[in-house]
């Protein structure tokens, strides 16, 4: 014979218990599965800043190495030489794959930027030497490099801008490396420029993002 206390012994789980005990396992899951892929957006973010502020940081590099080649190989009055083709009201690109090297690589324009500014195409190649594949920028690449081409994010623009402090600067005399005077080749020679290089890119569609850097540069 079964009595009433052995039934209520063997009594399974309510329904509300089960709904409950779903729900605190499904919290308990979803939860971390969220936070995870949301971690992993976010990483996308990072890694479009850390590339932003490098390439920025390249183009910031080359225009001062252009400036320094200025002054050793001709004189300190052509400093901006092919620099110059970048002051304001006009922008610059810069394509370090040019085929004609990288002064040739300072693209002008006037703003607002033209439609044909393509975004900058990536390619991965091996370097003898080293382990792994590294991954290239450039708007014009060398065809006979390793890789494939694709597009990137990523579109780059420089802009110098003369600094005057509103006193009347006198124009330096122009000599060559040995200090013999030369003919005044018309080349504007303000003594301090600023360059700001601005990365643009887009990987949400509705959500434009871009970083900056600046940089005061003077004659030497």
């Amino acid at each position: 014979m079964i009595n009433n206390k052995d039934l209520k012994n063997n009594n399974g789980f309510t329904l509300i218990e089960t709904i409950v005990a779903i729900t605190i396992l499904m919290i308990s899951i979803v939860g971390p599965l969220a936070l995870a892929s949301k971690g992993i957006v976010y990483s996308e973010y990072v890694r479009d800043e850390i590339t932003a502020f490098n390439l920025a940081q390249e183009a910031m590099e080359t225009v001062r190495n252009i400036r320094d080649e200025n002054v050793k190989n001709y004189s300190e009055a052509e400093w901006l030489k092919d620099i110059d083709r970048c002051l304001s009201p006009k922008i610059c690109r810069l394509d370090i794959w040019d085929t004609n090297g990288v002064r040739a690589g300072l693209v002008t324009a006037l703003m607002p930027m033209p439609t044909d500014w393509l975004k900058m195409s990536t390619k991965s190649i091996i370097v003898p030497g080293q382990s792994g594949v590294t991954t290239l920028y450039g708007y014009l690449f060398n065809t006979s490099s390793v890789g494939t081409l694709k597009p990137s994010l990523f579109t780059r623009i420089i802009t110098i801008t003369p600094i005057s402090y509103g006193v009347p600067s006198i124009p330096p005399k122009l000599t060559d490396t040995q200090g013999t005077e030369v003919a005044d080749n018309g080349l504007a020679t303000p003594g301090e420029v600023n360059v700001t290089v601005e990365i643009r890119w887009r990987r949400v569609p509705f959500l434009p993002r871009s970083i900056k850097i600046s940089e005061n540069l003077y004659s030497l």
